[in-house]
């Protein structure tokens, strides 16, 4: 699916872009400028490609059986704790995968690992949804983070590193636009070698 959207987007061929990896496992398109991101929890798979900021995206589901707070102990700053504390149950669940998703996505962005992102900085605050907020705290200039509508019961969270403006409104597409942009990628007889 990246792929086909990448084609569409770069004018290129599917089969004429080479996929590479960072030293840290972050995939890219060696010969277009076409960032690009996916992840996916239970059924539901997130993509995010286009424009030329590095850009991560994460989904998660809010599992029950999740240990939110002993994860919360060794992964989320004490700040993010202290904050998570002060919440009631259901609400300090919503919370952690809120700030897990967003920690996430800035990771993806920035092709740092798990666990560089320490615990000594913060996804807080927590922007409101739909707005974009930019996330000095996470140690790396220029973050901006957004929370994206997400199905019932998953957090979705977009990060891209700009640190020169706010990021433009994303467009979200569902399965069926992006089924039709598929569709078009397959059949553009125009696209160039």
């Amino acid at each position: 699916m990246a792929r086909l959207l990448a084609s569409q987007l770069s004018g290129r061929r599917p089969d004429n872009l080479v996929l590479a990896v960072e030293e840290r496992g972050k995939p890219f398109w060696r010969n277009v400028d076409c960032p690009f991101s996916i992840s996916h929890s239970g059924a539901w798979v997130f993509l995010a490609i286009g424009g030329h900021a590095p850009l991560g995206v994460d989904i998660q589901a809010e599992q029950d059986r999740t240990d939110a707070d002993g994860i919360a102990e060794f992964a989320l700053s004490p700040e993010e704790q202290a904050a998570l504390a002060a919440c009631s149950l259901d609400l300090r669940r919503r919370l952690f995968f809120t700030l897990w998703v967003l920690r996430e996505a800035a990771l993806k962005a920035t092709g740092q690992g798990v666990f560089d992102l320490s615990r000594t900085v913060s996804a807080l605050p927590v922007p409101p949804c739909d707005q974009w907020c930019q996330a000095p705290s996470l140690g790396t200039t220029g973050i901006w983070l957004r929370i994206l509508d997400a199905p019932d019961g998953y957090q979705a969270a977009l990060a891209v590193l700009n640190p020169d403006e706010q990021p433009a409104h994303p467009e979200m597409k569902t399965w069926a636009d992006a089924r039709k942009l598929l569709v078009l990628a397959c059949n553009d007889a125009h696209l160039a070698e």
